[in-house]
């Protein structure tokens, strides 16, 4: 069980971790929050990748070059 402390440090907001002793602080900047957010989204997109590729849940494309293409929607098929 986690038991948090809330508390006022130098005029700024400060959330305790009293389990783990973890301190953590109110981030202002929305650069760094931002970047934060785009790490974590890249770490789950890569996670979930890694973790298909091990359970080899994910299935890499096989049938390279056996669609049928068309060009500007047009509806005549073309050949490459």
């Amino acid at each position: 069980k986690q038991t948090f402390k809330l508390s006022l440090a130098n005029n700024k907001a400060l959330l305790t971790d009293t389990t783990r002793n973890l301190n953590f602080y109110k981030i202002e900047d929305k650069e760094i929050v931002n970047e934060v957010l785009t790490f974590k989204h890249y770490y789950d997109t890569r996670s979930f990748m890694e973790e298909s590729l091990k359970n080899k849940i994910a299935i890499v494309n096989n049938e390279f070059g056996k669609a049928t293409v068309f060009k500007n929607f047009n509806q005549k098929p073309i050949s490459i």
